[in-house]
């Protein structure tokens, strides 16, 4: 799972805007999914980044947390 946390935050590096849950993978297998969530969790509980959802089954938000 480790892995998966570096890549998002390359991916979320390399780009200045917000980017959707749905926009963190290109391979759409259930694994995939699933290791990138649980990554995303990790890295919100280390307050790496900040998530967030308007409704109930609307795509997720990441925004990498700036460190001041």
């Amino acid at each position: 799972m480790t892995s998966m946390v570096y890549y998002i935050l390359k991916k979320r590096r390399s780009d200045a805007s917000l980017s959707l849950f749905t926009e963190l993978f290109e391979e759409n297998n259930t694994g995939f999914i699933i290791v990138t969530f649980l990554s995303i969790l990790e890295m919100t509980k280390e307050k790496e980044i900040v998530i967030k959802q308007d409704t109930n089954f609307s795509d997720i938000s990441i925004e990498l947390k700036v460190k001041e």
